[in-house]
């Protein structure tokens, strides 16, 4: 093996023990149930999945198949591509095993930092690629988050390699990297929508610097990368939910608009993005690009902008729901490389003493906030709580319907205890949307009495497991107290159809 041979072998081998020992971390109770990171999102799509498997299962009771379906009715916000896998990973295992989601979740996580370490060596150095790499693995919160069975780590996935891929293309122009540019981010936008952002904004860049512009909007190829990254995304949101689109954009983007006017939005934008990342790597990464050559500054600014974009265009969700923000993490892993080339390569003048003290500190702070991302996941036992939720649909009475408020917005009830419960609206999401959205959020106001009665007409029952959240709804908790109630373990239901 000659001396090149070497040291590519001993790169390589670098980069997948780094890649190992983050999938290593993830895999640390990988069988707790999905409670520890959102649990509503998690259990939302785990109920999908659920209910895809139970109408895939040939010998299934049809009662079984159609409550399983009920359960797992949601609106729809984007394909359920993920569940789908998990479906048929349940059939093809012999059972319904959550933790299976929580394996693909960590699957696509790392195949994205394979993507992080190919973009970060290419725009820097080897040495640039290991950083980036085990920042994007070990970052506390991303650990968290890249376990958790939803569409966003496959989302993620799917952005870093399209911009893998546009990179190629901008570099090489050949049919090859247009077409797989094209693919793969047509599909980041079809996991989820919001990934156009950061796809659009670095396409856009991609082909500005190809070459003059009159001359480069000419190329047949521009226009079939910009027609298979539509086609693919609109197959689905267009034709498939495409009369709930309107309804998204006046809630979540139209209705919040007056937050992008208001300084405090922006304050607690960056406060609620300190529990993610720390503020002081977010100023250190966005200095680091200026190292870069001007192509791939230019295409780190528009990651960064696509985040950006992302929070203007959904400000209320992106300073209340943290994983709107996860694709901001390999965006900043990527922009460590060049300072961290810089950095090694000037140590490296000093002599070996000196360059293996800087890896010895690199590796340390690494494995400290590996060991932080480890002690979050052991912190809490979960599956003791999850046969409480399967006992109280045991317990409840059959056949009857239900609204209530119960925990993670009824899903912990409804994925084990198979209860069906319509959710009442919770005082922190009232207060704080109402407020967000310029509306007047007091719950306790007369006219909380008509929404009771509206709200709870056709049901039988309102059930109630967090006792916390009634006490802060007086005049819920008062309108209640006028019906027959029964006591359970951690639960009380009251009978709609039975007044005192």
């Amino acid at each position: 093996m000659t001396t090149v041979h070497k040291r590519s072998f001993f790169l390589l081998s670098i980069a997948i023990i780094i890649l190992m020992l983050g999938i290593g971390i993830r895999l640390i109770n990988v069988t707790n149930p999905p409670l520890d990171f959102h649990g509503w999102r998690q259990l939302r799509s785990a109920s999908i999945a659920r209910s895809l498997y139970y109408t895939y299962l040939p010998s299934v009771n049809p009662d079984l198949r159609d409550k399983a379906q009920a359960l797992g009715h949601f609106e729809a916000e984007e394909p359920p591509i993920f569940e789908h896998i998990v479906a048929f990973s349940y059939l093809l295992f012999g059972g319904e095993k959550l933790w299976i989601a929580r394996v693909f979740s960590i699957l696509f996580w790392s195949l994205g930092g394979v993507a992080v370490y190919l973009l970060a060596r290419d725009m820097t150095s080897s040495v640039g690629g290991f950083v980036s790499l085990a920042f994007y693995l070990f970052l506390p919160y991303g650990v968290s988050a890249s376990r958790s069975f939803q569409p966003d780590p496959f989302m993620v996935m799917w952005i870093l390699w399209g911009i893998w891929a546009l990179r190629k293309w901008r570099i090489n122009q050949t049919w090859k990297w247009a077409i797989l540019a094209a693919i793969f981010s047509g599909i980041a936008v079809l996991i989820k929508v919001f990934a156009v952002f950061p796809i659009a904004l670095t396409a856009i860049i991609t082909v500005l610097e190809m070459g003059r512009f009159t001359q480069v909007i000419k190329r047949p190829q521009v226009w079939v990368v910009a027609a298979v990254m539509v086609i693919i995304p609109a197959t689905y949101y267009l034709f498939t939910v495409g009369h709930l689109a309107s309804g998204y954009i006046s809630g979540w983007s139209l209705g919040f608009v007056r937050l992008l006017f208001q300084p405090s939005f922006y304050i607690r934008w960056i406060t609620f993005l300190r529990g993610i990342v720390d503020l002081t790597v977010i100023a250190i990464a966005l200095c680091s690009i200026f190292l870069l050559k001007r192509d791939d500054r230019l295409m780190m600014i528009g990651l960064f902008g696509g985040y950006l974009l992302i929070g203007l265009v959904v400000p209320s969700l992106i300073i209340t729901h943290d994983y709107y923000s996860l694709y901001f993490i390999p965006v900043i892993a990527i922009s460590l490389a060049p300072l961290a080339d810089l950095l090694f390569s000037k140590v490296s003048e000093y002599g070996k003493f000196w360059q293996g003290a800087l890896i010895l500190v690199v590796i340390t702070s690494f494995f400290y906030i590996g060991l932080i991302a480890r002690n979050t996941l052991v912190a809490k036992n979960y599956r003791p709580e999850i046969l409480g939720w399967i006992k109280m649909g045991q317990e409840l009475p059959k056949g009857a319907s239900y609204i209530g408020i119960t925990h993670d917005y009824n899903t912990r009830l409804k994925y084990y205890g198979w209860v069906n419960v319509a959710a009442w609206p919770l005082t922190l999401d009232q207060t704080q949307m109402h407020t967000m959205a310029g509306g007047n959020a007091d719950m306790n106001s007369p006219e909380w009495e008509k929404i009771f009665n509206d709200k709870t007409k056709g049901f039988d029952y309102f059930i109630v497991t967090q006792f916390d959240e009634l006490n802060t709804q007086p005049v819920l908790k008062r309108m209640l107290d006028q019906y027959v109630s029964t006591e359970g373990e951690g639960y009380t239901f009251y009978d709609l159809h039975q007044k005192k």
